[in-house]
C-alpha cells in the first residue's frame, strides 16, 4: 500500500466515524473529495497514478471566527507518486457587516529555496474582504484571484491565468538563465453580488501587471530579443448567476475573458458555461454546455520547472514535431453533456450519459484538445464521442459515484499499452478507448446533489 492509499484509508475511517455522530460544533472535516481513473484499455490498470485528493477540515472558535485546515493532490502538476508540497491554512472572521478571509499556504519544498515556506497563497479566490450592504447585496475585493474558473464537468480552470518572463533578459532562448523564470499570476478585483432565497448572480471586474519587451516588433516565436521591458496591464471580467429552487430545478451559467491573453501566454482567453439540473418524479436529468475560446500564443510550460518545454526545435507556444502551431490555438470550441438518471432508493441513483466535445475544446483534464493528440501532434482528437452509465450511491454524508465510459476520437489519438516508445512520432495510436473512473466525497451538509463526475 502506498502513501497516497494510506492517507486516504485513515480519512475515510475518520470521515465514517464523523459522519455517524451529530454534527460537531467546534473541529469537524468540511468536505473530502477523492478522484481517480482505475482502468483504461490504453493505459491499463492505473489505481494510485493519478489521485486527485482533496480535503478541508474546519475549526469554529466561535460564531463569528472560523479556522480552515486542507490540502490537495494534482496529478496535473505533481505526477510523481501524487504527493503535495503545499498545506492550506485559511481563516475567516466576520464582524458587523464586514468578512474577511485569508488563505495561508506551507510548501515544504518551495522551487525558490529548496526549503520550507510560509505565506499568502498567490493565486488563491479564498482571500477577501467583503462588505454586505444588506441580506441582499454585498462587495468583496479579491486580492489576488477574482475566481476566473468556468464549468462543472468541462472545468478549465483559471481563464484569466496569466504567465510572463521574471528576470527582464535581453532574449528569450531554450537555454534558461539562473536569474530568469516562468512567474504566474492570476487576476485579482472586485465582485459584486445580488443574492435571495433563489438566486445569486455575480459581476467582476480586475486588473493584474505583467512584464512584456518595450520593441515594438517583438514576437516571442520568431523575435525573441528584447531591447528594455516595461509593466503592461490585463482586464478581466466575470459574470455568474446560480437559481436553486431546493426541490427540482438547478441552473448555472458562468463566462470569464482577459484582453490580454497573447501576450501573457494564457492557454484560454474566453469561456462560458451554461449548466442546468432537473429532478420530475425520481427522474434527473443534468445537462452541461461549455465553451472555450483559446489564445493564439498559448505558452507550453513544463510541469517540472519554471521554464518551457525543452524541445527540438525550441518553440515556446504550443507546436506539433516540427515546430508549426497546433491547430487548436486562437479557436473557439464547444462540449456537452447530458445524463439522465432514476432514483433507485435513496442511497442508489444509476444513470446513462452522452458527452461530445469539439476539436478544438480546451479544458484541464486529460482529454482537452491540447493534450490528447496524435503522434505527430498535427491533431487533436478532432472531435470525441463519449458515452457510458454510472452509479450515484450514497451513504449518510458520503457519495460514490463510478463510470464505465466508451471513447471514440475521430483521429486517432489513444495510445497502445502494447507499445511504449520514447519518441512519441513513431507509436502507435488509436481511435477508441474505454476507462473506469471512480470519485468519493463527503459533504459535511449532506446535500444529495445528483453529480456527473
Amino acid at each position: 500500500m502506498n502513501k497516497t492509499s494510506k492517507a486516504i484509508l485513515i480519512l475515510l475511517v475518520a470521515l465514517t466515524a464523523s459522519a455517524e455522530e451529530q454534527p460537531v460544533k467546534e473541529f469537524y472535516f468540511e468536505y473530502f473529495d477523492y478522484y481517480e481513473y482505475l482502468y483504461s484499455n490504453s493505459k491499463k490498470t492505473e489505481i494510485g497514478d493519478t489521485v486527485e485528493l482533496d480535503v478541508s477540515m474546519k475549526y469554529n472558535f466561535d460564531e463569528s471566527s472560523t479556522l480552515q485546515f486542507g490540502f490537495e493532490t494534482i496529478p496535473e502538476e505533481n505526477r510523481f507518486d501524487n504527493e503535495t508540497s503545499k498545506f492550506e491554512l485559511g481563516a475567516i472572521h466576520k464582524r458587523d457587516n464586514f468578512e474577511i478571509s485569508l488563505d495561508l499556504e506551507l510548501q515544504t519544498n518551495d522551487g525558490d529555496t529548496g526549503g520550507t515556506t510560509f505565506g499568502l497563497d498567490l493565486d488563491s479566490e479564498h482571500t477577501y474582504l467583503k462588505y454586505s450592504m444588506n441580506d441582499n447585496f454585498s462587495i468583496s475585493f479579491h486580492p489576488f484571484n477574482f475566481d476566473g474558473e468556468v464549468g462543472g464537468f468541462f472545468n478549465t480552470w483559471d481563464v484569466t491565468r496569466i504567465y510572463f518572463i521574471d528576470g527582464s533578459p535581453s532574449a528569450i532562448n531554450q537555454t534558461q538563465l539562473s536569474d530568469e523564470k516562468i512567474a504566474t499570476k492570476t487576476i485579482p478585483g472586485l465582485v459584486f453580488t445580488f443574492k435571495n432565497e433563489l438566486l445569486r448572480v455575480s459581476a467582476g471586474i480586475g486588473k493584474v501587471s505583467y512584464l512584456h519587451p518595450t520593441n515594438a516588433n517583438y514576437d516571442i516565436t520568431s523575435n525573441s530579443a528584447a531591447d528594455s521591458w516595461e509593466r503592461r496591464e490585463d482586464t478581466g471580467y466575470l459574470f455568474n448567476a446560480k437559481y436553486d429552487d431546493k426541490k427540482a430545478l438547478q441552473l448555472k451559467a458562468e463566462f470569464v475573458t482577459h484582453n490580454e491573453a497573447e501576450e501573457t501566454g494564457s492557454l484560454l482567453k474566453t469561456a462560458a458555461s451554461l449548466r442546468a439540473q432537473l429532478k420530475v418524479a425520481g427522474i434527473i436529468v443534468s445537462a452541461e454546455a461549455t465553451h472555450s475560446k483559446a489564445s493564439k500564443s498559448a505558452w507550453r510550460i513544463s510541469r517540472s520547472s519554471d521554464w518551457f518545454q525543452s524541445l527540438t526545435p525550441f518553440r515556446p507556444i504550443y507546436s506539433d514535431t516540427i515546430g508549426n502551431a497546433q491547430d487548436w490555438l486562437g479557436k473557439s470550441d464547444q462540449a456537452y453533456s447530458l445524463a439522465i438518471g432514476h432514483e433507485v432508493s435513496d442511497q442508489v441513483t444509476p444513470y446513462i450519459f452522452g458527452r461530445y466535445q469539439g476539436a478544438h475544446f480546451i479544458f484541464r483534464e486529460r482529454e482537452s484538445a491540447h493534450i490528447l493528440r496524435t503522434g505527430d501532434e498535427t491533431k487533436s482528437h478532432g472531435g470525441l464521442i463519449r458515452a457510458g452509465l454510472g452509479t450515484n450511491i450514497y451513504f449518510n454524508k458520503f457519495r460514490v459515484v463510478s463510470e464505465v465510459e466508451y471513447l471514440e476520437a475521430k483521429n486517432a489519438v489513444f495510445s497502445s499499452s502494447s507499445e511504449i516508445r520514447s519518441d512519441r512520432i513513431n507509436s502507435q495510436f488509436k481511435k477508441k478507448d474505454y476507462q473506469i473512473v471512480l470519485k468519493v466525497d463527503y459533504n459535511f451538509d449532506g446535500d444529495k446533489f445528483f453529480g456527473i463526475l
